[in-house]
């Protein structure tokens, strides 16, 4: 790993980002990471860095890197950059604009402006759909919209935000839904006071969806006597398989089957909400960064992340229900778990937050280094239901990265690689007034690591090489550890001291195995529970990668059936332009024994005029050098006979009239063709 951070950062160090390291509303993100691969936005070459994280064994001169020029109309600071989820769009995203290029054209490629600047709006947050490729979501002061690349000019949907939310509570960030039920269909949009509104159901044109998920909804709704609901989830999956070429082949009954997914009714939802349920001590505080939601089990957990380093954990106790009312009174009970304080100085300004699912983690990126919040003991007892017991649940943190507060680096690019062995960050640093970057991936391995008590962490700014050693507590060897076998004192010597000693051990037995074996089986069916619980989130989660795996294949298809129809129109183009040349060969008229004879009379005309000019200029020469020779007070006009000097001069006005005669005839020919 220290070989393969040396080697990208060998390749980065010369780059000069050429940023405004200036404080703004929007954080500063100029790096994204889309399965093994890490883009990085050069502001100063106007250029996109593509890098292949998985070549960490390679040299630095043979790590693969590619360079994507990019032609941009308007030349606004860059504040962050977003890929799409198959790598095959970007958006540069400032506080004016967004601009949009397509990464699968070779060579430099052109930017698509969205056209969302109205009414003095900026942009606060951009995001690309996580079911629908070519789907990016936008939100601005006063709406959330979705633009389908490459029609950028018009957005497919808005979402006006309430009225009870704005303008007294600014926006500043939104997210997806993750969760089984509606919650994978809602949006969440976080307002400067930690108040969340969402929206749901929110489905842009060409979602990816799985059959079998559309197919529970539509069953729950069916159950829960909304028969409208449920007519309308069926109508969608209609309309999917009637677009999915898969299902016209033969392919209907496949359950796992991914459908195309268009929305049947022409509007769209309003707001859920909104969920007020934090402190009144931190109503109007404004202090609100970002916000990300995770899957529990059946339930939806949101982080909000603060300036102060504070993260709310706030968990949905009931699903979502789809809303088609302006301003609903609906408030979906949602309570706080914990707000957890990261305890930063006050000096620390913070980024983002990401979770990372396959550990059940937190990671919040600062000024001065990285966080993580292990929120494992919430997971357990979400997953077995036991809501109860939460409140007593605190979660562990983790200070993995710290410098000291003189580093005059600064945090301009952060993301999260997950690889089958463990969990990188990775971090961009731009130094020296943002003209130059360095670059650094470090190894989450806290996250399985056993906690480290609070007496033992260091002081802030200090750097720690934590243990990391694998606890693994079963919950049963300490119930079978205290289970001790009697020692026998001297041997009976009657018969009614040994029934006594008989009785007395297997008594003492009975006080003890038994016992001991019911609470062993009691742990084991809460183990028994917990795996099952485990098991259908790995299913859960298994069945998500096979859709997103599945959205990726489809984009994949769709782009080489969109390169094979180009192909085939620049051959047609080439046929016709064949057609086009031999159509003219065709109808240029050939020349007749009169026309050619009087081209090559004219031509034999032309070289016998230029030889006699040729002649005359020797002439010329000729005397000139004469006169030089006979000297300067030599009475002599000419050396040139004069009669032969009339004759050529005669010869030459002959043949310029023969050739002028024969241009005439020529123009009368042509003018008689064309009027033929």
């Amino acid at each position: 790993m220290q070989r393969f951070e040396s080697a990208i950062r060998d390749v980065v160090q010369s780059m000069k980002l050429g940023l405004e390291l200036r404080d703004g509303n929007m954080p500063l993100s100029l790096t994204d990471q889309q399965g093994d691969r890490l883009y990085i936005w050069n502001e100063e070459a106007s250029e996109l860095v593509v890098m292949d994280l998985l070549h960490r064994q390679q040299a630095p001169a043979s790590l693969e890197k590619r360079v994507i020029p990019v032609h941009r109309t308007v030349q606004f600071p860059v504040r962050q950059l977003h890929i799409n989820v198959t790598g095959s769009l970007a958006a540069l995203v400032s506080e004016q604009d967004i601009q949009v290029f397509d990464l699968s054209v070779r060579g430099p490629s052109e930017c698509k402006e969205l056209n969302i600047i109205t009414s003095g709006e900026g942009v606060v947050q951009a995001r690309w759909h996580p079911f629908s490729p070519r789907a990016l979501f936008v939100l601005s002061y006063r709406a959330l919209e979705c633009y389908q690349f490459p029609d950028l000019d018009e957005p497919e949907i808005r979402l006006t935000l309430p009225s009870i939310a704005a303008p007294e509570k600014e926006v500043v960030a939104f997210c997806f839904g993750t969760g089984d039920g509606w919650e994978r269909l809602c949006v969440y949009v976080l307002h400067a006071d930690t108040t969340i509104s969402s929206f749901c159901p929110v489905i842009p044109a060409n979602s990816l969806l799985g059959r079998q998920y559309l197919e529970q909804l539509r069953d729950a709704e069916a159950t829960a006597a909304d028969g409208g609901m449920a007519a309308w989830v069926n109508r969608i999956i209609d309309l999917g398989a009637a677009h999915t070429p898969a299902l016209q082949a033969g392919a209907a009954e496949d359950e796992d089957q991914v459908l195309r997914v268009s929305v049947p009714r022409p509007d769209h939802p309003t707001c859920i909400g909104p969920y007020t349920q934090l402190p009144k001590s931190h109503a109007f505080e404004d202090d609100a960064v970002c916000i990300e939601s995770a899957a529990a089990g059946d339930y939806e957990l949101l982080f909000t992340l603060t300036k102060e380093g504070k993260v709310y954990i706030q968990l949905l106790a009931e699903p979502a229900v789809p809303q088609w009312t302006t301003d609903s009174e609906y408030v979906p009970d949602v309570f706080t778990l914990e707000v957890v304080d990261l305890q930063l100085p006050s000096s620390t300004g913070t980024y983002a937050l990401a979770y990372v699912e396959q550990y059940c983690s937190v990671v919040v990126w600062h000024s001065f280094g990285i966080h993580i919040v292990n929120l494992k003991p919430y997971y357990d007892k979400i997953l077995l239901s036991e809501l109860s017991d939460l409140e007593t649940i605190k979660s562990d943190i983790h200070p993995l990265l710290q410098h000291e507060q003189s580093d005059s680096r600064q945090l301009v690019g952060h993301s999260v690689w997950v690889r089958a062995s463990g969990i990188n960050t990775v971090l961009l640093h731009s130094v020296d007034s943002g003209r130059a970057c360095d670059v650094a991936i470090r190894p989450l391995r806290l996250l399985v690591a056993a906690p480290v008590p609070a007496s033992s962490h260091p002081a802030f700014g200090v750097s720690n090489e934590m243990s990391k050693v694998w606890r693994q507590d079963d919950e049963m060897m300490s119930e079978f550890a205290n289970l001790r076998v009697p020692t026998l004192p001297k041997p009976p010597k009657t018969v009614e001291a040994t029934a006594l000693l008989v009785h007395k051990v297997i008594t003492t037995v009975h006080a003890s195995v038994l016992p001991t074996i019911e609470k062993s089986k009691a742990v084991l069916q809460k183990r028994r529970a917990f795996n099952d619980a485990l098991l259908a989130k790995l299913k859960r989660y298994v069945q998500a990668q096979r859709e997103r795996l599945e959205s990726v294949l489809a984009e994949q298809e769709r782009l080489h059936k969109n390169m094979t129809l180009l192909a085939l129109q620049m051959d047609l183009h080439v046929d016709r332009a064949e057609v086009i040349f031999h159509d003219l060969n065709a109808r240029t008229p050939a020349l007749s024994d009169e026309e050619r004879a009087m081209k090559k009379r004219l031509e034999q005309l032309n070289a016998t005029s230029k030889t006699l000019w040729r002649h005359v200029d020797q002439l010329k020469q000729r005397a000139h050098r004469a006169r030089g020779r006979r000297g300067r007070h030599h009475t002599a006009q000419s050396v040139i006979d004069p009669t032969q000097l009339a004759q050529y001069q005669h010869r030459l006005n002959d043949q310029h009239d023969r050739i002028e005669d024969l241009k005439e005839k020529v123009d009368s020919m042509r003018a008689s063709l064309s009027l033929d």
